[in-house]
Parts: C-alpha cells; sequence; structure tokens
C-alpha cells in the first residue's frame, strides 16, 4: 500500500492534451458495438415515453389538453430531446476512476506531468464527440421523423441553447469527476454513483418534465445543478424561457459550472493528498 504524492498544479497548454480526444475515439471505434447498441436503445426509450404520454394527453377529460402547462407537441418534443442530450454527455468517468483507483492503475496518471482533471476532461470530449457524430445526430434524424421533434422557434433560442447544452456537458463532467474523486477517499464509489444518477434523472427532469410537479418544488429545483443538465436546456430549445428571464437561467446555469469547477480543485488536492493505492 502506497501514498500517492499531489501532482502539479495546471500550467501547461490545454493543446498538449488534444491527443486525448483522438484516443478517445479510438477508444470508441475499437467498442463500436456498442455504439450501435446505443443507437438502437435509445430510439426504443423515447419511443415508449412518446406512447405513454400520448395515451396520457388521450385519456384526459374533454377540454383539457396540457399536462404540466405543456400541449402534446412540446411534451413529445421534450421527451426525445431530453434523450438526445442523454445519449450525447452522459458517461461513466465516475466509475472508470474508481476502477482505477482500486487496481492501482491510477498511480501511473498520477506520476505523469499532466492535470488530472484536465487528462479526464479531453478524455470526455472526445467520448462526446464520438457520440455526438455516431449516435446523437443519428437519434435526431430519427426522433424527427418519428417523434415529432420540431426546432427552436428564434434563431436566438437556438444559440443559448448550444451555450446551454456546453453548460450541461460541463456540469455532467464535473459531477462524474467528484464522484469519481470519491474513490480516492472510500476505495468503493459504485453507491455514491447510483445516487448521482438517481438525482440526475429524477431532479434533473429527465425521467419525466419538472413542470408537472408543483410550483414550489419546481422553483426549489431549479435552483440544483441537475435541472441545469437537462430540463433548462430543453426548456430553451421549446422557447420557454426568453428575454431576461433566458440569460438569467444561464447566469444561474454556468455559476453551477464555476462553482463545481472550484469546488472539484479542492477534492482533487485534497484526493491526492489523502490517497491510498491497492494493488498495481
Amino acid at each position: 500500500m502506497a501514498a500517492a504524492a499531489p501532482t502539479a498544479p495546471f500550467r501547461q497548454s490545454p493543446l498538449r492534451y488534444l491527443g486525448l480526444i483522438r484516443i478517445a475515439i479510438l477508444h470508441w471505434l475499437a467498442w463500436r458495438m456498442s455504439s450501435l447498441m446505443k443507437l438502437i436503445d435509445f430510439p426504443v426509450v423515447i419511443g415508449v415515453y412518446t406512447y405513454l404520454f400520448r395515451a396520457l394527453y388521450a385519456s384526459l377529460p374533454p377540454g383539457q389538453q396540457l399536462v404540466g402547462g405543456l400541449p402534446l407537441d412540446d411534451t413529445l418534443t421534450y421527451i426525445a430531446l431530453v434523450w438526445i442530450i442523454e445519449s450525447l454527455i452522459n458517461n461513466r468517468l465516475d466509475q472508470d476512476m474508481g476502477h482505477e483507483v482500486r487496481d492501482g492503475r491510477i498511480a501511473t496518471l498520477l506520476s505523469r506531468p499532466v492535470d488530472p482533471q484536465a487528462y479526464y476532461f479531453f478524455q470526455t470530449l472526445g467520448h462526446v464527440l464520438w457520440r455526438m457524430l455516431m449516435i446523437s445526430l443519428p437519434i435526431v434524424i430519427i426522433a424527427s421523423t418519428l417523434f415529432r421533434l420540431h426546432w427552436p422557434p428564434t434563431p436566438e433560442a437556438a444559440i443559448a441553447f448550444v451555450v446551454a447544452l456546453a453548460g450541461a456537458m460541463g456540469l455532467m463532467f464535473l459531477l462524474n469527476f467528484m464522484s469519481g474523486l470519491m474513490a480516492f477517499f472510500f476505495e468503493w464509489n459504485y453507491g455514491l454513483g447510483f445516487f448521482k444518477e438517481a438525482s440526475l434523472r429524477g431532479l434533473g427532469g429527465l425521467l419525466i418534465p419538472l413542470t408537472i410537479f408543483p410550483e414550489a418544488i419546481r422553483e426549489w429545483l431549479l435552483r440544483l445543478p441537475f435541472a441545469q443538465i437537462y430540463f433548462v436546456p430543453v426548456q430553451i430549445w421549446l422557447g420557454r424561457i426568453s428575454g431576461e428571464a433566458l440569460w438569467e437561467r444561464l447566469a444561474w446555469q454556468w455559476g453551477w459550472v464555476l462553482v463545481l469547477l472550484l469546488f472539484s480543485r479542492v477534492l482533487l488536492d485534497q484526493a491526492q493528498r489523502k490517497v491510498t493505492l491497492v494493488g498495481g
């Protein structure tokens, strides 16, 4: 059992990490059957949710056309888009980090003159680029054809959605990275990973639109980082957040990115000081 010394602060040029994007893409090329399965899996999930909500709207009393303040078309777009976002940005970084700590492989990374967070970020960025080309874009075409996915109402909404999607990716990476760092302290971070996934899916609006919740609960949920990953970008896409409220919501989202980034740096420093490596 050996302790790992803290690595040097991140002072290198980001350009030296670009090779990690290529390595991540090559990794997915080696495991392309996984991409094929996801390309089948996500449309099935979208289809199940689509027909479930169609049945819900069909059962409404005469004269009632909204569920949670959303008409059927907006709800179907919401369902398709949250799962498209999920197909793009979700990853198993925390589980991978947990495995690397438990089998001792993390020692190799900590002994290199690289910043661990930058290393994992650019690796994740490569995964995102691969998923965008091979999984998310085909699902967008399928959803547009079969599930009535409609487009943002204005160019401003489209641009704001791209900004919000970048923020969602940053939040997802930071939450997974901090969940992975827990393996440095406890060696087994699976329980926390499951809790994180449940929080993301339930409180972030992936499983059901947050508009279904009572307003008081929804306002509380909107203060958490989870809703900034799924619910907020989709609401921007639908044009339901606009004007001054739009930029306030983006500021809140990117404020969470900054807070979690600062907290993750502190947590990384503490993790490197306390980590013990077993195996290797």
